[in-house]
């Protein structure tokens, strides 16, 4: 990756966590668990697709298998739970 392309790309992270608030408060009026739960939706309508096409379902099938990697993975929910809640 060259510089310029790499310093644009963390100018432009900066450019959307700065304005993202400002963002959230044009929904004001509507609960956080309402827009909580549209993100989680839409975060699967997203990503399963992804996952399917790429051929990684049977990773997938493995990781939900597995009782270790699903503990790692609810704690790793719970955390980003909490951030898109204080986010929001």
């Amino acid at each position: 990756m060259k510089k310029q392309q790499a310093l644009f790309m963390v100018l432009f992270a900066y450019i959307i966590w700065g304005i993202q608030p400002l963002y959230w408060q044009l929904f004001g009026d509507m609960p956080v668990d309402f827009i909580m739960a549209h993100r989680i939706i839409w975060s699967m309508v997203f990503v399963m697709p992804i996952l399917f096409i790429s051929g990684r379902k049977d990773d997938l099938i493995k990781h939900v298998k597995h009782p270790a990697s699903m503990a790692i993975s609810l704690a790793a929910a719970i955390l980003i739970g909490l951030n898109w809640g204080l986010n929001v």
